[in-house]
């Protein structure tokens, strides 16, 4: 049907990112737990910049 061999029963693929923007979400989760972490460690936002 799609072009693969008989002995092939199934087929996986990943389309994280493909078929919805989860790239942007994800850096955004990031920024948020980097911030999270960094205020619970007792740092600030100037510290947590210095760290990139």
């Amino acid at each position: 049907m799609l072009g693969f061999p008989a002995r092939v029963r199934a087929c996986l693929s990943d389309l994280d990112g493909v078929l919805t923007r989860t790239a942007k979400g994800r850096a955004a989760a990031r920024n948020r737990k980097e911030a999270s972490d960094a205020r619970l460690q007792g740092r600030g936002p100037a510290e947590l910049l210095e760290d990139r």
